[in-house]
C-alpha cells in the first residue's frame, strides 16, 4: 500500500511537470503571435487571456518575451523604486531609513545599528560611517545606485523601503494600470514625446491650450510630481516638461521610445475594457488629435467628426517605389493625396498599414456602441502621403464620422475635453447644426 501511494504521488507530480509544460508551450505561443503584431506587452492581459496559475511567475513571462522580441516593452502591474535607473536621484526620508536599521537591529537584540553593523554583518568601519553620515539629517537627496548598495550591506529587502515610505519624491511602488496612468498615457501618445539619451529619459508635453495643460499636470500631480515649472512657449505651442522618472515610469507603462509614426504603439487593452478610461481616451483625442466641421454636400449640411494618425512606412517600400513616391511630389509641403497613387503595390502597402492606435480606438468605439450598427464603426481611409527631404515615407490616416445619430452620441456622451477651445467649437457647430436642422 505504501509503495502505491508513492506511485500515486509520483505520476501526480509528472503530470504536474506536464501540465506546466504545456501551459508554457501555450503562453510562449500567445506572446509570439502578440509580438508579431506589436511591440508592448501588457503582463495582466495575458495572464487573463490564458487564465495562468500564480505558478507562473512575471519573471517567467518576462523571459519568455523577451526572448522572442528583445526590445518588446513588458508592461508589469508595478514599477518599483529599484527599477529606475542606477543614478536616478530621489529625496529620501533618512530618518525613517535610520528606524528600518534600528528595527533589525533589535531582531538580533541590539539596541544600536553600530552594534548590528560590527557584530551581525561584519562591515568594515569605513562603511559604517559613510551610511552613518547619512543619518545626521533628516532627508537627504540619493542615487538610486546608492540606496541598493545601502539595502545590500544592511541586509534589507529592497521593498521595505516601499512598505515604510521612506521615498519623499514618488509613493512607490507606482501602479502600471492605475486609471491615472493610462489617462497620461493617452495625453502623451497624443502630442507627447518621450525619448531617452543614455538612460536619461525626457518627456514633454505640447498644446497651444493652456487648459490642455492643466489637465496634463493635474494627472501628473495625482501620479506625484507636477512639474516646478509652469507650460513654457515654444514657436507653435507652449510645451510642459515632464521629469525623468515620470518619463520612465511611462515607458514602463507602455509608450515605445522615439517618434509613434515608426513604434506604431496600441492602445492600452484597459480602454476596451474600462468605461470610463474608454470615454476620456475619445474625449482626450478628440480634443487634442481630432476636428468639427460643417460642410454642404448634396444640397444638405453635413457635419464631420474626425481624428487622424499618421504612420512610416518607409521600411515597407522597395527603393524603386519611394522613388515613384518622390517623382510625385509637386506642392512644396512635400505632401501627395493617397487617392492619386496610382501604383498598385504602393496603393496596397498603404492600406495594410492603418496606425495601430486608430485602428484600436475605432474598435473600443464600435464596441461600445455595436446597438447603433455599422453607421457606429467610424470610416478609416489614407488621405495623404509625405515624403521627407531624407526620403522617410509617412502616410496620415484618418477616422471620421458622418452619421448624425452617432455625432449626436458623442455630443451627449463624450463630448470633448470640458472648457477647452474644441469642446466650445464642438458645441457651437453642433446647436448650429440642429439650429438650422443638419440632413433634413
Amino acid at each position: 500500500m505504501k509503495g502505491m501511494g508513492q506511485y500515486k504521488l509520483q505520476l501526480r507530480a509528472k503530470l504536474d511537470i506536464v501540465q506546466k509544460e504545456s501551459i508554457r508551450e501555450e503562453l510562449a505561443t500567445t506572446i509570439r503571435e502578440i509580438l508579431e503584431k506589436q511591440s508592448v506587452i501588457y503582463i495582466d492581459e495575458i495572464r487573463e487571456k490564458l487564465r495562468l496559475p500564480t505558478t507562473i511567475t512575471d519573471e517567467e513571462i518576462i523571459s519568455i518575451a523577451s526572448k522572442i522580441k528583445p526590445e518588446a516593452i513588458i508592461v508589469k502591474e508595478e514599477y518599483h523604486w529599484y527599477d529606475e535607473h542606477s543614478t536616478a536621484k530621489h529625496e529620501i526620508n533618512t530618518k525613517t531609513l535610520k528606524e528600518i536599521l534600528k528595527e533589525k537591529a533589535r531582531e538580533y537584540g541590539l539596541n544600536k545599528i553600530e552594534d548590528y553593523a560590527v557584530k551581525i554583518l561584519h562591515l568594515p568601519r569605513k562603511t559604517i560611517e559613510k551610511y552613518l553620515e547619512w543619518f545626521k539629517t533628516d532627508k537627504k537627496k540619493l542615487e538610486i545606485k546608492a540606496l541598493k548598495k545601502f539595502c545590500d550591506a544592511f541586509n534589507t529587502n529592497y521593498k521595505k523601503l516601499e512598505e515604510h515610505n521612506v521615498f519623499l519624491d514618488y509613493k512607490f511602488p507606482v501602479n502600471l494600470r492605475s486609471p491615472t496612468l493610462i489617462k497620461l498615457k493617452t495625453h502623451i501618445l497624443n502630442e507627447g514625446t518621450l525619448r531617452a539619451r543614455k538612460g536619461h529619459y525626457e518627456a514633454r508635453y505640447a498644446n497651444q491650450d493652456p487648459l490642455l495643460h492643466t489637465y496634463v499636470r493635474q494627472l501628473l500631480k495625482e501620479l506625484g510630481k507636477e512639474p516646478r515649472t509652469p507650460p513654457l512657449p515654444s514657436k507653435e505651442a507652449m510645451i510642459t516638461y515632464i521629469n525623468g522618472t515620470t518619463a520612465r515610469i511611462l515607458h514602463a507603462a507602455g509608450i515605445p521610445l522615439g517618434p509613434k509614426t515608426k513604434t506604431n504603439p496600441p492602445l492600452d487593452p484597459k480602454i476596451f475594457k474600462d468605461p470610463e478610461l474608454r470615454k476620456y481616451h475619445i474625449q482626450t483625442t478628440l480634443t487634442e488629435e481630432g476636428s468639427t466641421y460643417l460642410s454642404m454636400y448634396k444640397g444638405r449640411l453635413l457635419m464631420t467628426i474626425s481624428w487622424s494618425r499618421s504612420i512610416d512606412i518607409t521600411d515597407k517600400l522597395t527603393e524603386e517605389e519611394r522613388k515613384f513616391l518622390e517623382g510625385m511630389i509637386t506642392k512644396k509641403d512635400r505632401k501627395i493625396p493617397a487617392g492619386k497613387v496610382r501604383h498598385s503595390k504602393i496603393y496596397s502597402k498603404i492600406l495594410q498599414s492603418c496606425p495601430m492606435l486608430l485602428y484600436d480606438e475605432v474598435q473600443a468605439f464600435y464596441d461600445a456602441h455595436r446597438n447603433l450598427g455599422k453607421k457606429a464603426l467610424p470610416k478609416l481611409y489614407p488621405k495623404s502621403i509625405h515624403v521627407s527631404k531624407d526620403g522617410r515615407v509617412t502616410v496620415a490616416w484618418y477616422a471620421s464620422i458622418y452619421s448624425p445619430e452617432v455625432i449626436d452620441v458623442i455630443y451627449h456622451e463624450y463630448g470633448m475635453l470640458p472648457g477647452t477651445w474644441k469642446a466650445k467649437n464642438f458645441k457651437n457647430n453642433t446647436q448650429f447644426s440642429r439650429n438650422i436642422g443638419i440632413g433634413s
